[in-house]
């Protein structure tokens, strides 16, 4: 998986581990899967596909690294939260911007970021729900799109994003917090 955008005369690649050489020269690199280290001739900034933030990099590494979170859905938005390792600058995420075509929005290093976090929390509600019979998946869809005017319903949502995505989040919280725990809905093929 390999892709160039060229765009500003700058470029930016989005890659798998297999496309490393090739990335080499870009003045962006963006990990869609976790690499299993970043090369240390990688000076130009690096975002890591990385909602949960597992993603572990040697304390001393002060390179312009982030993570962001690629879920299907998130990633098209025209905005992307991303969270810096080790406290490093983001001075470069204005060059990153323009490069990307996207806002990017630096919040806490936290696992989950901000909306993601929030839509995990919604749709592991919505299974609850719905293991109590309080409705039926395209009742609950459609209230919360007329109710708070959500593109999307939650369990719509929960099949566009993985259940599988959103069952990791919530259990990577529950180890701070139980009430992330994941319904056991979550964990069903």
């Amino acid at each position: 998986l390999i892709n160039s955008f060229n765009q500003h005369d700058a470029k930016w690649v989005l890659v798998g581990d297999e496309a490393l050489v090739a990335a080499a020269s870009a003045d962006l690199v963006v990990f869609m899967q976790q690499p299993v280290a970043i090369p240390a001739h990688f000076t130009m900034p690096v975002l890591i596909n990385d909602t949960i933030g597992s993603f572990q990099l040697p304390a001393n590494d002060e390179r312009p690294i982030a993570r962001f979170c690629g879920w299907p859905t998130m990633v098209e938005r025209p905005g992307w939260e991303m969270a810096a390792y080790h406290n490093t600058s983001t001075a470069w995420t204005l060059d990153a911007e323009k490069l990307l075509n996207r806002k990017l929005c630096v919040v806490p290093n936290t696992p989950g970021f901000i909306a993601p976090r929030i839509l995990a929390t919604i749709i592991n509600e919505a299974c609850h729900g719905l293991a109590q019979n309080i409705c039926t998946a395209d009742d609950m869809d459609v209230a919360m799109q007329l109710g708070t005017n959500y593109p999307k319903g939650p369990i719509a949502w929960m099949y566009e994003i993985g259940k599988e995505n959103i069952a990791d989040l919530l259990a990577a919280l529950a180890l701070q917090e139980k009430r992330y725990t994941p319904h056991p809905m979550l964990n069903m093929k």
